[in-house]
């Protein structure tokens, strides 16, 4: 079955501005950029950012409106997990990121920080404290 094997889900967000969000990504959470596509007015459409193995696709909004994820405060747009959530927290705040929530220590045995987007998207970066 090693042919049929899954490698990697990528969460694609709904931005009101590519532009806007990708510089969110790359400046404030050490994102680069994978590229940016344009539509014929050279408007950014669509683009993809990564560090290190995680990715995120970004797409523009047909009507200028963002969709996170509003049905519940309980549930992130995205989840990542990390290796030093104390080192990640620092720099995303020394870089200017909204960080939300945390560090907080969880019943499922993770350290937590939530970041929000311009758009309102919540990324959760969390460290398993119980690797094992």
């Amino acid at each position: 079955m090693a042919d049929r094997q899954l490698i990697e889900i990528v969460p694609t967000f709904v931005v009101a501005d590519v532009d806007v969000a990708v510089a969110h990504y790359v400046d404030k959470l050490g994102f680069r950029t994978n590229g940016v596509w344009h539509n014929d007015d050279a408007v950014a459409v669509f683009a993809i950012v990564a560090r290190d193995g995680a990715r995120l696709m970004l797409a523009r909004a047909d009507r200028g409106a963002a969709a996170p994820n509003k049905a519940s405060r309980e549930v992130w747009d995205a989840y990542v997990y990390v290796t030093d959530v104390a080192a990640l927290e620092s720099e995303f705040r020394a870089n200017g990121a909204e960080i939300a929530r945390g560090p907080e220590d969880t019943f499922y045995d993770c350290r937590e920080i939530d970041v929000t987007d311009p758009d309102g998207f919540v990324v959760c970066f969390a460290q398993d404290l119980d690797p094992d």
